[in-house]
């Protein structure tokens, strides 16, 4: 069974929509949820098998300056908590 992988990070509230439009088009990567849009505050659920993968596009996001902050990950079925 293929578990969910919560990636929390925090952008600049005028990259929301850019960040979630550019991980949307990378199709079955992440699904994205901003959880407060005052602060930045994001969260992208993906699963175990392609969360590596959304990390190097978050990495390669930040090389092309486009920041992303307090990247965390952890294992998670809770889908509806930050």
């Amino acid at each position: 069974m293929t578990r969910t992988v919560r990636v929390r990070c925090e952008v600049d509230k005028r990259n929301i929509l850019l960040l979630n439009s550019l991980i949307d088009s990378y199709e079955g990567l992440a699904i994205v949820r901003t959880v407060d849009s005052s602060s930045g505050r994001m969260v992208m659920y993906s699963t175990e098998d392609v969360y590596e993968r959304l990390l190097d596009v978050i990495n390669a996001l930040n090389k092309e300056g486009i920041p992303i902050r307090n990247i965390s990950t952890e294992l998670s079925e809770e889908i509806d908590r930050w």
